[in-house]
């Protein structure tokens, strides 16, 4: 969380942007939940045209596999392969995938999207785009969506406070949470997982210990100029998502020295001192294979 430089501006947990490459995996379990498997293989070449789209889809760094898993395509984070996957699958299935492990609504209630239909363009429509995040999201939502998968597809609402007490140690209110609701497959959550174990060690942000973790990076803009970089992740028991940004989407985002940032850079390094911050001493926990 993040309130600007008094503490009392935009909540930026509540950011509506563009979420690149961390969307992929609600591409993925849509996928799986109609029998594709994560050993499946996809076309991963550079530089495809797609019927619902004028300007062709670019893997970054140019990168390219012909015939790469999907979980291999996942981890080199391949929009060719994951664009056209979506249209594969159905793009509107692929939100209804991601609306339901988030909690979000069909419309925006508020922010500067309020009445528009969420992960859908300005006319309402979803095409393959949402297969590489192009559709904003928040980085509440992310935390929640991949939460879901962390626990094998329950969905639980997310809150702030869990308890209140007055000087006396009296309870004023208390939030204990609540079971949750299976919105995806156990088993579809579980590959979700297994294909997101290779992700942090590929971008060097491994935990301590060698802590297994799932994650996925994210970054959103047009040529060199980033204007979004996200890291998602989990453990069994907690998932952190981190996203760095200016307030306009047009104004790309450098570090110190002037250098591009990418999901896997800033991003990536906050959230995994974070996380093994909060971790620290902390029983390791397995994920599904």
């Amino acid at each position: 969380y993040y309130g600007g430089e008094n503490g009392a501006g935009t909540d930026y947990a509540r950011a509506q942007r563009q979420p690149g490459s961390s969307m992929k995996p609600y591409t993925l379990a849509t996928a799986l939940k109609e029998g594709i498997s994560v050993t499946a293989r996809r076309d991963g070449s550079n530089n495809q045209e797609f019927e619902d789209r004028e300007a062709r889809v670019v893997n970054s760094g140019g990168a390219s596999c012909a015939a790469c898993t999907l979980r291999e395509a996942m981890t080199r984070s391949l929009n060719t392969t994951f664009y056209g996957l979506a249209l594969e699958v159905g793009p509107p299935e692929v939100r209804q995938t991601a609306l339901a492990a988030t909690g979000l609504p069909e419309t925006w209630p508020g922010g500067n999207l309020a009445g528009g239909t969420v992960l859908a363009n300005e006319a309402g429509v979803t095409g393959g785009a949402i297969g590489i995040g192009e559709y904003e999201m928040r980085p509440i939502d992310q935390a929640v969506g991949f939460a879901t998968f962390a626990a094998g597809g329950i969905h639980r609402d997310p809150y702030f406070l869990a308890r209140v007490t007055d000087s006396e140690g009296t309870v004023l209110l208390e939030n204990p949470g609540n079971a949750g609701e299976q919105v995806i497959e156990p088993r579809v959550a579980n590959d979700v997982t297994y294909a997101l174990t290779d992700v942090a060690g590929s971008s060097d942000l491994d935990l301590d210990g060698g802590r297994e973790v799932a994650a996925k990076t994210g970054t959103q803009g047009q040529g060199e100029n980033n204007s979004d970089a996200w890291m998602v992740g989990y453990t069994p028991s907690i998932s952190t998502a981190v996203w760095m940004g200016n307030d306009s989407p047009s104004d790309p985002i450098e570090d110190v020295r002037g250098r591009i940032i990418y999901g896997s850079g800033l991003p990536g390094d906050i959230w995994q001192q974070f996380m093994n911050t909060v971790l620290e001493g902390s029983p390791e926990e397995d994920l599904p294979d």
